[in-house]
């Protein structure tokens, strides 16, 4: 086996991933813009670790809605994530994998 195939492989692995990184960006950057009647359905805070905050742990809001018998969760910003209300019903604005927003 070469000495050079695992620095290969794995600089092979890191471009694959950059590649669909970008390819995923630009394809919710100029996906159409979406508006279907929808119910948020959940409601939920993930707690996870960071170097940055000074407890250790960052809060992360998601707010799920059913759509057509489908769920889309979205992140949403604590400001906005008491504004949602459980069994709630709109319409859902959104461009692949952003909210854009939800009007009664």
């Amino acid at each position: 086996m070469p000495e050079n195939l695992i620095p290969m492989i794995a600089l092979g692995l890191l471009i694959a991933y950059w590649i669909l990184f970008f390819v995923k960006l630009l394809a919710n950057r100029f996906a159409p813009v979406k508006k279907v009647p929808a119910e948020v359905v959940h409601k939920q805070t993930v707690d996870h670790f960071s170097k940055t905050s000074a407890t250790g742990k960052r809060s992360r809001y998601v707010v799920v809605f059913s759509v057509k018998g489908k769920k889309k969760s979205f992140y949403v910003s604590e400001f906005s994530y008491g504004y949602y209300r459980l069994h709630e019903k709109g319409t859902l604005e959104y461009r692949g994998d952003r909210l854009l927003g939800f009007h009664k």
